[in-house]
């Protein structure tokens, strides 16, 4: 990609304006190629017996031919070369490193979010008695819970037993025939309401000492959890300062270095194309004057 740069030379600026001169002679060099014309006429008058000219050849020497072809060969030669160390100088600048590139090994990698704790991880490490008493509340509650239900077992056959003591008597036809059965409640319903109340009372007695150890076990996930991503932030929010220090300082590295390449990387003129190079040169004082 060096290969066209040197310390002295063409800036990017006066090689297009070189390269534009040269395409402007390309084009009269076609110009005279597309009116090329080897013979001259003369047209004569009979009648008189005068002659003139009507149409000359616009070639001096027969070599001339051979010269403009070679200097169109060299002009579009000349430009080439010129876009092509354009091109270098574009590239060059294009390939300046990228801010992640740049900033490697500048900057720790971003935070990553912790891996937050949850119930079961802190039930983990929990001593034996903790989980077993834990393990025994959650399953009596549920046990309890479920037999004093509205339309659990137990509750089923209390109010079962508060409609037989109201309702003693069930009629029923059985072979054209009336049977009654007589129903009475087992135990009292006084009782009864003592033992279901008291099932109740030892239901929310289990619920109340589960819900005091849930509580004890989010209070304790939701405190770990706090910290680690109170300590997530303040990390994120140092590596995004940092972060932001380095793209001010990438980017004036970047301008300087892209300001480099334009400045210093001068185009230079290869020895075979010095002679088009000096004819363009004289162009370009003609037509400044």
């Amino acid at each position: 990609m060096k290969q066209f740069f040197g310390n002295s030379g063409l800036t990017t600026t006066s090689a297009s304006y070189y390269a534009n001169l040269a395409q402007e002679q390309i084009k009269s060099n076609e110009s005279f190629l597309k009116g090329l014309n080897l013979v001259n006429e003369r047209k004569l008058l009979l009648s008189s017996g005068k002659s003139y000219p009507t149409r000359k050849s616009n070639v001096r020497e027969l070599n001339q031919i051979d010269e403009v072809l070679r200097q169109n060969g060299t002009l579009y030669y000349f430009i080439a070369y010129i876009k092509e160390a354009i091109k270098a100088k574009e590239e060059a600048v294009r390939n300046l490193p990228k801010p992640e590139v740049w900033m490697k090994d500048k900057i720790e990698e971003r935070p990553e979010e912790p891996d937050y704790v949850t119930e079961e991880s802190v039930m983990s490490e929990w001593p034996i008695e903790k989980l077993t008493k834990y393990l025994r509340l959650q399953q009596f509650a549920a046990v309890y819970g479920k037999a004093i239900h509205k339309d659990g077992s137990v509750t089923n056959a209390r109010n079962r037993a508060h409609y037989v003591t109201q309702n003693p008597n069930e009629l029923q036809t059985l072979d054209n025939d009336i049977v009654i059965t007589e129903i009475e409640s087992a135990f009292t319903i006084a009782g009864i309401d003592k033992m279901y109340n008291e099932l109740q009372v030892q239901r929310r007695e289990y619920d109340k000492q589960l819900n005091a150890i849930k509580y004890e076990l989010l209070e304790e996930v939701n405190k770990r959890n706090n910290k680690a991503q109170a300590e997530y932030r303040a990390k994120l929010t140092d590596w995004r300062l940092r972060q932001q220090e380095l793209i001010s300082e990438y980017n004036t590295d970047m301008q300087n270095k892209t300001e480099e390449i334009q400045t210093t990387w001068k185009i230079v003129i290869p020895v075979e194309l010095q002679d088009i190079f000096k004819y363009l040169q004289s162009l370009g004082k003609k037509a400044d004057k």
